[in-house]
């Protein structure tokens, strides 16, 4: 059996070389982790860099789905689960979170980010989706948090059987929206990489305005920059970002399913 390994920290910045543990011993520390585990390979090159940036793409591992409701009620998430018969716990985070683990079924690969986003979108659209990445951390149970002091502390633990969680492919090019003499301009910026940072939202609005200034249609405009944030922007954006962005070039009509 394959071992993986996830990032430990004290506090949410990490202050020196990147420590990991295998995560069967995870329990042991407090802390924050890191979401995703990583291979033996991907450890040393993580090491190496000491950075876990420009990790996006590489195949991660995971048999929890960790969710965060940040001042918001889990309610219609927690009784889908206990209908399910799905094992889960309940945390409450020491601040304002309630915090959900959620048993899976082991997924490894670069989706793994991906579909647990998209999954978490469809069944709990409160919670927070912005650690969905491999470099996302996440606090561990027991740890003080830095604001209230106040530990991590478990609410409830339900036993069942594991989520299964379906694979989201890589998004496909978005042909339609980028052949053709109009998209000459669009095609080449949606290749471009934007970290955090690095004024993710503002180019987003960028790619609508020069979408817009080339003819395309705002649904168009939509899958083109859609597929960008997934594919480029690293950790991508909120959905609702997206649409809010194309929502200001184009006017206030919600995009098209």
């Amino acid at each position: 059996m394959d071992e993986y390994f996830v990032e430990v920290r004290a506090w949410k910045a990490r202050c020196g070389s990147p420590r990991f543990v295998a995560l069967a011993a995870l329990d042991r520390y407090v802390g924050f982790r890191s979401v995703y585990a990583f291979d033996a390979d991907k450890v040393e090159t993580i090491k190496k860099a000491r950075s876990t940036a420009n990790l996006q793409g590489v195949p991660v591992y995971a048999d929890q789905l960790l969710l965060d409701f940040d001042d918001v009620d889990p309610s219609s998430l927690l009784l889908f689960l206990y209908d399910e018969g799905i094992a889960h716990t309940v945390y409450n985070s020491g601040g304002r979170s309630t915090h959900v683990h959620i048993n899976t079924e082991a997924m490894y690969g670069e989706h793994v980010p991906r579909s647990h986003k998209r999954w978490v979108e469809a069944h709990a659209p409160t919670a927070d989706t912005a650690f969905y990445h491999p470099a996302g951390m996440y606090r561990l149970a027991n740890t003080l948090h830095e604001r209230t002091g106040l530990r991590k502390e478990v609410i409830r633990e339900h036993q069942g059987k594991r989520l299964l969680i379906p694979a989201v492919a890589s998004p496909a090019p978005p042909t339609a929206a980028v052949t053709g003499e109009r998209s000459d301009e669009l095609y080449p910026l949606l290749l471009r990489t934007k970290h955090d940072g690095g004024g993710r939202k503002s180019y987003a609005w960028s790619l609508a305005k020069i979408a817009h200034r080339n003819g395309m249609s705002r649904e168009e405009a939509h899958a083109a920059i859609t597929w960008w944030n997934e594919r480029n922007c690293k950790p991508s954006l909120e959905r609702e970002i997206i649409e809010g962005k194309v929502s200001d070039v184009y006017g206030r009509r919600a995009p098209r399913a």
